[in-house]
């Protein structure tokens, strides 16, 4: 992908996936208004039951979900992701937001500076203190791995792949994604189409900054 040998139509799982995504759509898997649903909707539908699954990580339970409906989030738990990708299925793993300074920067120092204190442990340890999500750093102790985590160890073992696309994959961009398949699930392109569109998008913003050599 990033040498431009080639694209994301030219991996058939990617438009699988699509088709996968229309396949549930169509079957009322999201329900009747999932393309007016907010992320401050989320919660009290899935506390009421009207919604009974959400592509989501288990911190969100513990961080914004708010109980008193029928359903508390200990009457949830974690399954693996099916998109048509793997037979059976997947788990995201942790990511990260990847933070660079600028060597040219009048404030490289201070930025620097800036990264260092995030990176000690007693500063990300403050941070994440009793908050219900997995390790990322070595030395994290402050953290509670969630029982939604612990109770499904052995299937994410096997199962968790690495979210890798937006620190790996050249010009990736998740709203670039979001803008394709709301075009795809609005009716205005296929499977086929969509995929094409993310491709599109992808090399646009390479072009952005000024990497030509792709196609």
């Amino acid at each position: 992908l990033n040498a431009g040998e080639i694209g994301y139509t030219d991996i058939p799982t990617m438009t699988d996936m699509v088709r996968w995504l229309g396949d549930a759509e169509s079957r009322g898997w999201f329900g009747s208004d999932y393309m007016d649903t907010g992320w401050e909707n989320i919660s009290p539908i899935l506390s009421s039951g009207q919604a009974v699954m959400v592509f989501i990580w288990d911190t969100w339970f513990y961080t914004d979900f708010e109980e008193g409906g029928r359903y508390s989030k200990e009457d949830f738990a974690l399954m693996p992701v099916f998109m048509n990708t793997v037979e059976e299925g997947t788990y995201e793993g942790g990511n990260l937001n990847m933070m660079m300074v600028n060597k040219n920067s009048e404030n490289r120092e201070k930025a620097l500076d800036f990264l260092a204190f995030c990176a000690a442990p007693e500063h990300y340890n403050a941070a994440f203190q009793g908050l219900s999500t997995v390790s990322v750093f070595k030395g994290q102790t402050t953290n509670i791995e969630s029982s939604m985590v612990t109770d499904a160890k052995v299937s994410i073992a096997e199962r968790e792949r690495v979210s890798t696309a937006a620190t790996r994959v050249a010009g990736y961009s998740a709203d670039d994604m979001m803008e394709a398949l709301t075009s795809f699930f609005r009716g205005r392109t296929d499977a086929a189409g969509c995929v094409r569109m993310m491709d599109d998008l992808r090399l646009a913003e390479i072009r952005k900054y000024g990497t030509e050599e792709l196609k």
